[in-house]
Protein backbone atom coordinates (compact mmCIF):
# COMPACT_ATOMS: atom_id res chain seq x y z
CA UNK A 1 0.00 0.00 0.00
CA UNK A 2 1.81 3.23 -1.05
CA UNK A 3 0.18 5.18 1.86
CA UNK A 4 2.01 2.56 4.23
CA UNK A 5 5.02 3.08 1.95
CA UNK A 6 5.74 6.76 2.96
CA UNK A 7 5.21 6.52 6.50
CA UNK A 8 8.03 3.66 6.56
CA UNK A 9 10.11 6.66 4.62
CA UNK A 10 9.72 8.25 8.05
CA UNK A 11 10.37 5.46 10.40
CA UNK A 12 6.14 4.86 10.65
CA UNK A 13 3.38 2.70 9.33
CA UNK A 14 -0.17 2.37 9.01
CA UNK A 15 -2.04 1.77 12.70
CA UNK A 16 1.05 2.54 14.60
CA UNK A 17 1.36 6.08 16.53
CA UNK A 18 3.94 8.05 16.05
CA UNK A 19 6.26 7.77 18.75
CA UNK A 20 7.44 10.24 21.06
CA UNK A 21 10.69 10.76 20.11
CA UNK A 22 10.37 10.91 16.74
CA UNK A 23 9.17 14.33 16.01
CA UNK A 24 8.46 14.28 12.08
CA UNK A 25 6.39 16.88 9.64
CA UNK A 26 5.13 15.70 6.58
CA UNK A 27 4.91 18.75 3.99
CA UNK A 28 2.51 17.84 1.18
CA UNK A 29 2.57 20.08 -1.93
CA UNK A 30 -0.71 22.37 -2.65
CA UNK A 31 0.02 22.88 -6.54
CA UNK A 32 -3.16 21.50 -8.82
CA UNK A 33 -2.65 19.62 -11.60
CA UNK A 34 -5.08 18.64 -13.87
CA UNK A 35 -5.70 15.79 -16.10
CA UNK A 36 -8.14 14.18 -18.86
CA UNK A 37 -7.59 10.58 -17.48
CA UNK A 38 -9.33 11.07 -13.93
CA UNK A 39 -5.44 11.53 -12.33
CA UNK A 40 -6.80 14.61 -10.62
CA UNK A 41 -9.90 12.95 -8.72
CA UNK A 42 -7.53 9.92 -8.08
CA UNK A 43 -4.71 11.93 -6.54
CA UNK A 44 -6.91 14.42 -4.51
CA UNK A 45 -8.43 10.87 -3.17
CA UNK A 46 -5.30 9.40 -2.07
CA UNK A 47 -4.16 12.73 -0.77
CA UNK A 48 -7.12 13.32 1.57
CA UNK A 49 -7.00 9.54 2.75
CA UNK A 50 -3.31 9.97 3.49
CA UNK A 51 -3.46 13.27 5.15
CA UNK A 52 -6.35 11.41 7.34
CA UNK A 53 -4.43 8.24 8.21
CA UNK A 54 -0.75 10.55 9.02
CA UNK A 55 -2.81 12.86 11.40
CA UNK A 56 -4.86 10.27 13.18
CA UNK A 57 -1.39 8.26 13.68
CA UNK A 58 0.04 11.65 15.12
CA UNK A 59 2.15 13.17 12.41
CA UNK A 60 1.70 16.69 11.68
CA UNK A 61 0.76 16.88 8.35
CA UNK A 62 1.07 20.48 6.70
CA UNK A 63 0.50 22.58 3.17
CA UNK A 64 3.06 23.99 1.18
CA UNK A 65 2.75 26.29 -1.14
CA UNK A 66 4.89 25.14 -4.57
CA UNK A 67 5.62 28.65 -6.13
CA UNK A 68 9.55 28.64 -7.51
CA UNK A 69 9.73 24.77 -5.82
CA UNK A 70 10.87 23.51 -9.32
CA UNK A 71 12.42 26.52 -10.32
CA UNK A 72 15.24 27.45 -7.58
CA UNK A 73 18.12 25.84 -6.23
CA UNK A 74 18.00 25.13 -2.88
CA UNK A 75 21.97 25.28 -2.49
CA UNK A 76 22.79 28.51 -4.13
CA UNK A 77 19.20 30.03 -4.09
CA UNK A 78 19.51 30.54 -8.08
CA UNK A 79 17.46 29.99 -10.73
CA UNK A 80 18.01 26.78 -12.81
CA UNK A 81 17.97 26.08 -16.49
CA UNK A 82 15.96 22.87 -17.85
CA UNK A 83 17.75 20.10 -19.71
CA UNK A 84 14.68 18.23 -20.44
CA UNK A 85 11.49 17.83 -18.75
CA UNK A 86 12.00 16.60 -15.25
CA UNK A 87 15.90 17.56 -15.50
CA UNK A 88 17.20 20.67 -14.11
CA UNK A 89 20.84 22.32 -13.96
CA UNK A 90 22.03 24.94 -11.73
CA UNK A 91 25.04 27.08 -13.54
CA UNK A 92 26.10 28.02 -10.32
CA UNK A 93 26.60 24.72 -8.44
CA UNK A 94 26.88 23.21 -11.89
CA UNK A 95 24.75 20.34 -10.78
CA UNK A 96 22.05 18.47 -12.59
CA UNK A 97 18.95 17.64 -10.38
CA UNK A 98 15.34 15.88 -10.54
CA UNK A 99 12.82 18.54 -11.15
CA UNK A 100 10.83 16.70 -8.05
CA UNK A 101 13.82 15.77 -5.72
CA UNK A 102 14.82 19.58 -6.07
CA UNK A 103 11.31 20.87 -4.81
CA UNK A 104 11.03 18.32 -2.37
CA UNK A 105 14.50 20.18 -0.96
CA UNK A 106 13.00 23.60 -0.85
CA UNK A 107 10.03 22.67 0.51
CA UNK A 108 12.14 21.09 3.46
CA UNK A 109 13.22 24.87 3.04
CA UNK A 110 10.16 26.10 3.53
CA UNK A 111 8.80 24.13 6.44
CA UNK A 112 12.19 25.03 8.03
CA UNK A 113 12.02 28.50 7.73
CA UNK A 114 8.31 28.82 9.00
CA UNK A 115 8.98 26.59 12.26
CA UNK A 116 12.66 29.03 12.74
CA UNK A 117 11.10 32.48 11.55
CA UNK A 118 7.33 32.09 11.02
CA UNK A 119 7.98 33.11 7.48
CA UNK A 120 9.27 31.83 4.00
CA UNK A 121 12.16 32.06 2.38
CA UNK A 122 13.71 34.88 0.73
CA UNK A 123 14.33 33.34 -2.62
CA UNK A 124 10.79 31.42 -2.24
CA UNK A 125 8.90 34.13 -2.55
CA UNK A 126 7.32 36.07 -5.46
CA UNK A 127 8.14 39.77 -6.31
CA UNK A 128 6.47 42.24 -8.63
CA UNK A 129 7.40 43.86 -11.27
CA UNK A 130 9.72 45.95 -10.46
CA UNK A 131 12.10 42.95 -8.53
CA UNK A 132 10.32 44.30 -5.07
CA UNK A 133 8.84 41.98 -2.38
CA UNK A 134 5.11 43.91 -2.43
CA UNK A 135 3.42 42.82 0.90
CA UNK A 136 6.72 44.23 2.78
CA UNK A 137 5.46 47.49 1.61
CA UNK A 138 2.74 49.23 4.21
CA UNK A 139 0.87 50.54 1.20
CA UNK A 140 0.13 47.22 -0.12
CA UNK A 141 -2.88 46.20 -0.91
CA UNK A 142 -3.90 42.42 -1.98
CA UNK A 143 -6.19 41.90 -4.66
CA UNK A 144 -9.08 39.25 -4.18
CA UNK A 145 -10.85 39.23 -1.08
CA UNK A 146 -9.24 39.57 2.23
CA UNK A 147 -8.15 36.92 4.68
CA UNK A 148 -8.77 38.91 7.75
CA UNK A 149 -12.70 38.58 8.99
CA UNK A 150 -14.85 41.47 10.28
CA UNK A 151 -16.67 39.83 13.34
CA UNK A 152 -19.27 42.14 15.01
CA UNK A 153 -18.75 43.16 18.53
CA UNK A 154 -22.01 41.66 19.79
CA UNK A 155 -20.94 38.67 18.25
CA UNK A 156 -17.28 38.26 19.60
CA UNK A 157 -18.29 37.19 22.91
CA UNK A 158 -19.22 33.87 21.63
CA UNK A 159 -15.67 33.17 19.77
CA UNK A 160 -13.96 30.36 21.55
CA UNK A 161 -9.88 30.78 21.11
CA UNK A 162 -7.97 27.60 20.64
CA UNK A 163 -5.91 26.15 23.01
CA UNK A 164 -2.07 26.85 22.71
CA UNK A 165 -0.22 24.22 20.88
CA UNK A 166 3.02 22.43 22.82
CA UNK A 167 5.79 22.43 20.79
CA UNK A 168 8.37 21.23 22.91
CA UNK A 169 10.89 19.23 21.02
CA UNK A 170 9.82 21.63 18.35
CA UNK A 171 13.95 22.98 18.77
CA UNK A 172 15.53 20.00 18.86
CA UNK A 173 14.16 18.98 15.00
CA UNK A 174 14.69 22.51 13.78
CA UNK A 175 18.27 21.99 15.23
CA UNK A 176 18.71 18.86 13.74
CA UNK A 177 17.25 19.79 10.23
CA UNK A 178 19.89 22.75 10.16
CA UNK A 179 22.60 20.86 11.37
CA UNK A 180 21.93 18.32 7.77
Amino acid sequence: MVANRLLELVGGSLGAKQEDGNKVIIGIGLGQFSSSMRLTTLHSSFETYFVQQARSLGYIVVGVNEYYTSQRCPVCTEFVGQVDLRRLYCSKCKAFMHRDVMAGHNMCNVIQEHLLNQRRPRYLQPRDANNNYPWEDPNYRRRGPTSKIQIPSDVKQGVKRKAPVDDSGMEELTKKRVEE
